[in-house]
């Protein structure tokens, strides 16, 4: 692959892999530019082309899912019939508290859900098992980071402005508001310190340089998944999003010229010692279901914060 191509698609991963919250709602151009070791122009430039093609579209506003009791389960099913997937979406997307499609090529799907309990998650689960034709789904916990802060009222109504626009200025938003800039400056500080809140790279696969796959890799050994995830993470500088926070599975996205090169990666990971299981697929689309967080947020203004 080309440097060219190679230097966007590190720039979409440092925009996109999701790490402990910290102090702002996305990585910084001038971060990025200390982390790539290049400059910070280089690094808006290749931004904007990337947002100009469509591989990036914008950020959109996250809610950390501990911040209202909530975990997170992700499944990878098979679905029953390919040519009702569209339908089978349709009604996924109704669920409760859907987040996250993943469609791929041919038969699997890949959903992202929240629940307060584990009945809830079964529940859930059995919902989406029933959906899709598939009884025994790979499922695991996304690594949310642990947030145990309660937020005000002021809190959620900038969390509600963000919603619209994850890049407003904090005199845009405290207009909205009504509040000084000073405070939503100090209470962005308080939320995103306290990981509650982040922000998200929203793309088009189509759109990326490539032919876009998706690893999901299982460590049977707890004891050699940093090794490994060290190993993979280091041989796949095409990946463009990499989280490697649970226990037990390791997921990356990342960008090939033609599947020979996505085959050779595939038989290399599990070549490796310790990787007990490895599935790659093709990715068709990435659908973000933005309704849990917005009626999250409206249930804490009716209630008064």
């Amino acid at each position: 692959m080309a440097r060219t191509n190679n230097l966007q698609l590190k720039i979409l991963r440092e925009l996109s892999t999701p790490r402990d919250f910290g102090t702002f709602l996305r990585p910084t151009y001038s971060g990025v530019a200390r982390k790539l070791g290049i400059d910070e122009e280089t690094v808006r430039v290749r931004v904007r082309q990337t947002q100009k093609t469509g591989a990036i579209m914008g950020w959109q506003l996250s809610i950390n899912p501990h911040l209202v009791g909530r975990e997170a389960t992700s499944a990878i099913l098979e679905v029953a019939d390919p040519s009702s997937k569209q339908s089978m979406i349709a009604q996924i997307k109704l669920v409760d508290e859907v987040v996250l499609i993943m469609d791929f090529y041919e038969r699997p799907l890949r959903v992202v859900f929240n629940h307060e309990t584990h009945r809830d998650r079964d529940r859930r689960l059995g919902l989406i098992e029933s959906i899709c034709g598939d009884d025994r789904p790979t499922t695991w916990q996304v690594g949310y980071a642990p947030c145990n802060v309660t937020l005000k009222r002021t809190d959620w109504e900038i969390l509600k402005e963000l919603r619209k626009d994850s890049l407003q200025s904090n005199a845009e938003i405290a207009a909205s508001v009504g509040v000084s800039t000073r405070t939503v400056k100090r209470r962005l500080s308080f939320m995103t310190e306290a990981r509650a809140i982040h922000a998200f790279a929203m793309g088009d696969v189509k759109r990326m340089p490539g032919m876009v796959y998706f690893f999901l890799v299982e460590c049977g050994d707890e004891a050699k998944k940093h090794r490994i995830d060290e190993a993979i993470t280091s041989r796949l500088e095409n990946a463009v999003f990499v989280d490697t926070r649970d226990k037990r599975y390791s997921q990356y996205t990342a960008v090939f010229r033609n599947a020979s090169e996505a085959e050779e990666t595939h038989r290399w990971i599990k070549a490796i010692d310790g990787a007990k299981d490895t599935k790659m697929y093709i990715l068709r689309e990435i659908i973000a279901v933005q309704d849990w967080a917005d009626k999250e947020i409206e249930r804490h203004l009716k209630e008064g914060g």
